[in-house]
């Protein structure tokens, strides 16, 4: 029954999310068509200098909205499928609570990911056909340097290359079902806590429970740090400690967000 559920959650906003990347890529596409012509002119077209610099801002405008609206439409998809008078008709439904957060989770998620790859896209599209229509040498020399960069980070910190992307990996899924767990924990508080203003409320405590939870993991980091420079540690090993450390903790704080948002909606369900 999980499957069902999580098809029927990415049929509600492929469209949306989709439509949304596919905008931020055109966008992108146009910009740098602009600036292939604008380069072609030898920048003496003053009207095609006004389009490259709104297409530029509207490129970079065009990436947050990609990342803003989907987040925006995935939390409307949980709050009106779980919280409004649609609701009424999911709770019917023969699945358990878990089922349902596991669906918005995993939908929601994949969403992300799939909404941050096509900014990262968008960006890529015009940050090479910048470099190519600029000149090649320009591209080879800025690629030099951020090898040697990245190069010269890892032989001086000492952190081993696959391992540090492997971990880096894992905590960024980590922390995308963590964001998303965090947010639906409090459109569940808002609903299950107020009759009126549940959208308020529900933004006041995720407010609250974000900078709580950054200044426990601030306060753990503090210490964890303090205990690997004073046990004369590689910062190699640091790295690893506190990167697992971290993801250990947003697991729990994950784990723990789960097991409230199930039992209110098992428990405190309020529709009104």
């Amino acid at each position: 029954m999980l499957g069902k559920l999580i098809k029927y959650e990415f049929k509600a906003l492929y469209k949306k999310v989709l439509l949304c990347v596919a905008g931020g890529l055109l966008i992108s596409i146009l910009t740098l068509l602009m600036f292939q012509l604008t380069a072609a002119s030898d920048g003496n077209n003053i009207m095609l200098q006004f389009f490259l610099s709104s297409g530029m801002i509207f490129s970079i405008l065009a990436m947050l909205a990609v990342s803003i609206l989907t987040l925006v439409f995935i939390i409307h998809r949980f709050y009106t499928n779980l919280y409004s008078d649609e609701g009424y008709l999911t709770f019917t439904l023969p699945v358990s609570s878990s089922q349902l957060l596991w669906s918005k989770l995993i939908s929601g998620a994949v969403w992300t990911i799939i909404a941050g790859i096509g900014v990262i896209a968008s960006f890529g599209i015009l940050f090479v056909g910048i470099l190519e229509t600029a000149g090649n040498y320009v591209g080879e020399d800025l690629l030099l340097y951020i090898n040697i960069t990245i190069n010269y980070y890892f032989s001086l910190t000492g952190i081993e290359p696959g391992l540090f992307i492997a971990e880096t990996i894992i905590s960024m899924l980590v922390n995308v079902f963590y964001g998303m767990m965090i947010i639906y924990l409090c459109i569940t508080l808002g609903s299950a806590i107020a009759a009126k203003h549940k959208v308020l409320i529900a933004i006041l405590l995720y407010f609250a429970i974000t900078i709580g939870i950054s200044w426990v993991t601030g306060f753990v980091n503090i210490i964890v740090t303090g205990i690997s420079a004073n046990s004369f540690m590689g910062s190699d090993d640091a790295y690893h400690i506190v990167t697992i450390i971290n993801t250990v903790l947003y697991i729990c704080i994950f784990g723990a967000a789960f097991g409230i948002c199930k039992s209110i909606m098992n428990k405190r369900l309020n529709l009104a």
